[in-house]
């Protein structure tokens, strides 16, 4: 047997020439030796040849097992590879058991026992006798039940490659309980040592493949990008510019939805921008319900929803209903650090959303703030001038003209305008009541106009009439503040959003101006404060106007009443005089006829004149009893 193991050291891998089934009794002849190491070294290299022909991690092992019992005539191979965590050894693959392998992790532990040994040390490790036994690591007990580890003569080798240990392959022949020949364990050795090299080369072909795929879709989704952020650049008006921006966002990046929620200072929703799966995801989306901008806005973070029901506290019903199953939001960040609104990105269809994705659409949304910062300057600017130009033409319009329909016309084209609303009214106060009715409007006229009253705390007018203070609201229809007493009416109109303020004269509400927008488009605070500074003009045109007519009233009076008397001294003709009475008293108070009768000796009352000339014949002459 030494003679043997010495033969075994000298002619090295040459020696797995021999046959381990039959140990030889004589050695063989240098030529015989020479020839059996060619054979040998020509299966070694077939094996490392069939490892190449993939790049697959199983065929890999796959080659490596067969060259295991081809090359080295092992009944069964095992292959353990070290977990990502390095805690432990799992079984990848085995060959030579009969019936299902089940999985099994070792601990990389003395737990392990000869597997450990292997890993640790680095070294092979062989049990060809009973002796050897006391020389290893014993395995611990719980594990010695797996078929891939009941055995007791065997080899261990360790994977290693660039100085690190991979895992661990043994083999054994106990189907067969042939033992095992000394001169199998370096040829099995290096057969070790090619697997690992090849599987090394397999995770470097996949890291690499991962990487040019990665860098494919960071290239891919940069032109995306550049696309998208050119589409921020086309204009300085802040929904085209959304309109088209989010559109091309939603074609790069195959959302089915892309929004913008476009925050207050105070950091409430103002409005929202988008391109919808569809109208009635946009119109759903309107109606109060969720927390997804609230909750990016506070962690200034990103919202990844793989898939929605993660986050049914948050994510808004309306999504659910309309079948999105995952999505993205972004704060949208501006240079103050001022959170200027939230970016959304919604699929129907689940998504992963790599890590190269995140990075992009992040970038993207600091590239959104930028934008809008920009277009908000330039339209706070413009909005400026046009308000001042607005309210100059207003002022001269007060100037001009004291017809409070002319002047209201104007009020209106310019609250319209301004607002961006579709609809625009002015609802005043009846005399002597305390109700409104509406009296002046753009839009389509409504045969209610006229003829609805609109009472304290009823609606929105008169919930601004009883308060007198302005009210606004995203969504009529389902504000718990307002009464349903005018919901026909304003669902007829296809009013959705409101706003009305109060118009003041004299400390007094004497109406109410109202904008509305028949999509979900809100009302701001900026928009509130204009119209407030719009209905303060209305008050001046209302009040100039009443004054005026006031004036001009009692200024015809002084003159029907001089009129009358200078006809009373020049000229002493009772008909002609009664006539020119009657005739003042009409255009005076505006009455439909008048009558003059004269007083009687008995106390009767004689008809003497009549103002309104159908009457006349009749009414002539008739005499009215005393008493």
């Amino acid at each position: 047997m030494d003679r043997h193991a010495r033969a075994v050291v000298v002619s090295s891998p040459l020696s797995a020439v021999k046959d381990q089934a039959s140990l030889p009794t004589e050695a063989p002849g240098p030529l015989r030796e020479a020839e059996e190491g060619r054979q040998a070294l020509e299966r070694l290299y077939r094996v490392a040849l069939a490892m190449q022909t993939s790049w697959g991690r199983e065929e890999r092992l796959g080659a490596f097992i067969h060259g295991a019992h081809e090359v080295v005539d092992f009944d069964r191979v095992s292959v353990l590879l070290a977990t990502p965590d390095g805690t432990g050894l799992e079984l990848v693959r085995t060959h030579g058991e009969k019936g299902t392998i089940p999985p099994a992790i070792l601990p990389l532990s003395r737990s392990a026992g000869p597997f450990y040994q292997a890993f640790q040390t680095r070294r092979p490790v062989a049990v060809l006798r009973d002796e050897d036994l006391g020389k290893i690591v014993p395995l611990d007990s719980g594990y010695q039940s797996h078929p891939s580890f009941r055995t007791t003569r065997f080899v261990i080798a360790p994977l290693i490659v660039g100085g690190r240990t991979i895992g661990v392959a043994g083999a054994d022949n106990k189907p067969s309980r042939r033992p095992i020949s000394p001169a199998s364990i370096e040829p099995f050795t290096l057969l070790c040592q090619l697997l690992a090299v090849a599987l090394e080369e397999t995770r470097l072909h996949l890291e690499t493949r991962a990487r040019e795929q990665e860098t494919t879709l960071l290239c891919t989704g940069l032109t995306l990008l550049n696309q998208a952020s050119r589409a921020l650049q086309r204009t300085l008006n802040v929904d085209g510019m959304l309109n088209n921006a989010l559109g091309e966002l939603a074609r790069s990046f195959g959302a089915g939805t892309v929004f913008v929620d476009l925050l207050s200072e105070s950091g409430d929703v103002e409005r929202r921008v988008g391109d919808w799966l569809s109208e009635a995801h946009g119109r759903d989306l309107s109606r109060s319900g969720g927390r997804a901008s609230e909750f990016v806005q506070l962690t200034r973070a990103p919202l990844v929803l793989r898939d929605i029901t993660e986050r049914p506290d948050i994510v808004h019903p309306a999504h659910f209903a309309h079948g999105v199953k995952s999505l993205v939001a972004f704060p949208v960040v501006g240079q103050e650090h001022r959170v200027l609104g939230v970016l959304f990105l919604c699929y129907q269809v689940p998504q992963r959303f790599p890590d190269s994705e995140i990075h992009l659409l992040s970038a993207y949304s600091d590239q959104l703030a930028m934008a809008l910062e920009n277009a908000q300057l330039y339209e706070e600017s413009e909005r400026r001038r046009r308000e001042a130009e607005v309210l100059a033409e207003l002022t001269g319009t007060l100037n001009a003209s004291l017809d409070v329909r002319t002047v209201l016309g104007r009020v209106l084209e310019g609250a319209k305008e301004l607002c961006r609303s579709d609809l625009a009214r002015v609802a005043l106060r009846e005399a002597g009541s305390d109700a409104l009715v509406v009296r002046h409007w753009l839009g389509p006229r409504r045969p209610w106009y006229e003829t609805t009253r609109i009472e304290p705390g009823k609606g929105v007018g008169g919930r601004v009439l009883r308060t007198g203070r302005p009210f606004r609201t995203a969504h009529y229809a389902e504000d718990p503040r307002i009464s349903k007493d005018y919901l026909e009416l304003a669902r007829e109109m296809g009013v959705v959003a409101g706003m009305a303020v109060p118009i003041r004269i004299d400390g007094r509400v004497d109406g109410v101006l109202f904008v509305d927008n028949c999509s979900p488009r809100p009302f701001t605070d900026r928009d509130e404060a204009f119209l407030l500074r719009v209905a303060d003009h209305a008050a001046i045109a209302i009040k100039n106007a009443r004054l005026y007519e006031e004036a001009t009233r009692r200024r015809r009076e002084a003159e029907e009443m001089g009129r009358v008397a200078r006809m009373l001294t020049e000229s002493l003709d009772v008909s002609a005089l009664s006539e020119r009475i009657v005739q003042s008293v009409l255009h005076l108070f505006g009455a439909r006829s008048s009558g003059l009768r004269l007083l009687q000796p008995d106390g009767s009352l004689l008809a003497i004149a009549a103002g309104d000339p159908s009457r006349a014949h009749s009414w002539l002459g008739h005499v009215l009893p005393s008493g």
